[in-house]
């Protein structure tokens, strides 16, 4: 699959073009507090009636859970990363220490909230509203007085500062659907906007609804894990081992131009790192990897080298965790996944993962020997212990001290630059925001036009969203559409002015990378940078 082909951006057909409208009236409308007071006679009854509707659209298990024997807790206030799999972060989760680090006042390692001896997992209640809650109660705008919130104070043994600026989420039931929203935007600020929109959208068969649902999953999992917060520490909220290991690392690009990933599953030992290590670096590597690609290429190759393989380096739970994250998290991102010399001990391990995978990702992976991968990476892009020609060998460099020094200068919460550039990025999340609603707007009767026109065609994507899917099923009669030449004109008008604005907020937030992103061992070594000058 490539981005020339049927679906993406450069290739809609007029239904494609109709949902693709339809999915952002849909998202916008979900970001959208609509309250009746009628009913209620006190503030306290209008603000429990406003809670409940925000309530409402949240979704109430948390979606980093990836079945009944991994589920966790959100309102748990302690990590045991030894025996906990996979744990949701928000701010105060993100540099959760190891448990026998000395522990500092509201850090997670506080003794005072540990779990039970003995208690090999958290308590399974998982609410995404209780972890709301959970964090409007520690504080987490400091409103309060006396001790720190989560976001001002990560625990100081991993001696990172804490940045003011966008890594702060506002997660009180008065702004988290914003806070959604600005997650949105910065999910899709190095993209073209659209292409993350049809990325859902292709994954949920066109089918809006579910491609909202499976968005809005997305923010909050992303929320919980503080992507922003993850990206803006960087290799300091990793442990450095993870790193040095070589386990995983981009390098290159496939025939297709795709960025490619490779995993050394060999260099993964489940017994020596924390699952949440991985975690982490799993993350920080999907959203490093997303930042690598560059248009019109929309997706990244992922090479498992499982050479050497054996038992110690199966991790199920790791496994499960990339795997849904992968497949709801990061929809319509995988080019091809390549396993390269898988010993036949993998094959019980093969039948338990592959039920676990989507059947689209699954006709991805393709099991091949070492000589084979010349068939998908030209020899130019393929390091040389793989048969190629290219001498890179990976070994992680450390940032220096001058480094952190720089980044902290970049960050720090003095530079007015930094501040000014996030507000010049929130106003023209505002100005993309207006505009979409006016295309939309605009394109209404036409759409609806095309609905009735496709509502009998058992081949139409239009059809399979007729009725609850569709939010404009009620109007679906015979549409007279009066100059209709001079409203096609005036749309397409739209569409060419959005698409302006949507090339200004991306050359806007590319500048406000480096306050936000901390640089990484691909931009010391230089073999991908996340902005080209030809980019601002």
């Amino acid at each position: 699959m490539s981005s020339n082909d049927s679906g993406h951006i450069f290739n809609l057909n007029e239904e494609q073009r109709v949902l693709l409208r339809e999915y952002w009236d849909a998202l916008f409308d979900y970001f959208t507090v609509t309250v009746d007071y009628s009913k209620c006679t006190t503030e306290e009854e209008k603000a429990k009636e406003r809670q409940k509707i925000i309530e409402g659209k949240l979704h109430k298990r948390s979606h980093m859970n990836l079945d009944n024997s991994f589920d966790e807790a959100l309102d748990c206030e302690s990590l045991n990363v030894n025996t906990t799999p996979s744990t949701p972060i928000g701010n105060d989760r993100l540099l959760s220490p190891n448990p026998d680090s000395p522990a500092t006042p509201n850090s997670p390692s506080s003794p005072s909230k540990s779990p039970k001896a003995g208690k090999g997992k958290l308590d399974k209640r998982t609410s995404f509203n209780r972890f709301l809650r959970r964090k409007s109660n520690s504080n987490i705008n400091g409103n309060e007085s006396g001790g720190n919130s989560p976001t001002s104070s990560p625990p100081n043994h991993y001696n990172v500062p804490h940045y003011k600026g966008i890594a702060e989420i506002k997660l009180d039931n008065d702004n988290i659907l914003q806070s959604m929203k600005e997650e949105f935007f910065f999910m899709m600020s190095c993209d073209e906007p659209d292409s993350v929109a049809l990325r859902f959208l292709r994954a949920r068969k066109w089918n809006v609804s579910r491609a909202v649902k499976m968005t809005t999953a997305c923010l909050q999992w992303r929320i919980e894990w503080n992507v922003r917060a993850l990206l803006e520490y960087g290799e300091q909220g990793i442990d450095e081992e993870v790193f040095k290991s070589g386990k995983a690392f981009i390098f290159g690009k496939d025939k297709e131009n795709r960025p490619l990933s490779f995993v050394r599953v060999r260099n993964h030992n489940k017994n020596t790192v924390p699952l949440f290590e991985s975690e982490k670096f799993t993350m920080f590597l999907l959203e490093t990897g997303r930042l690598s690609i560059k248009p019109p290429v929309e997706m990244c190759s992922i090479v498992f080298d499982m050479t050497d393989f054996s038992m110690n380096n199966m991790d199920y739970p790791y496994v499960k965790f990339v795997l849904h994250a992968l497949q709801n998290y990061y929809p319509e991102c995988l080019g091809v996944c390549l396993i390269v010399n898988a010993p036949w001990i993998f094959n019980g391990c093969w039948k338990v993962i592959k039920p676990l995978l989507d059947p689209v990702v699954s006709s991805k992976v393709h099991f091949i020997k070492t000589e084979e991968l010349k068939d998908y990476i030209d020899e130019d892009q393929l390091m040389k212990c793989y048969g190629g020609k290219n001498p890179y060998e990976y070994e992680y460099v450390p940032p220096s001290a001058e480094d952190i020094e720089m980044e902290k200068k970049l960050k720090g919460n003095d530079n007015e630059d930094k501040f000014k550039k996030i507000e010049e990025w929130r106003n023209i999340n505002k100005e993309y925001e207006e505009i979409t609603k006016e295309w939309i707007t605009k394109y209404k009767n036409l759409d609806i036009k095309c609905r009735a026109e496709n509502a009998n065609n058992p081949d139409s994507l239009l059809k399979v969203e007729k009725g609850k899917n569709n939010s404009n099923s009620d109007n679906i009669e015979n549409v007279t559409i009066e100059n209709k030449e001079q409203l096609i004109k005036e749309a397409e008008e739209i569409e060419v002015k959005r698409k302006e604005i949507g090339e200004r907020h991306k050359k806007t937030f590319q500048k406000l990378l480096p306050y936000l992103y901390t640089k990484t061992y691909y931009q010391r070594v230089k073999t991908f940078d996340y902005v080209s000058e030809n980019d601002i």
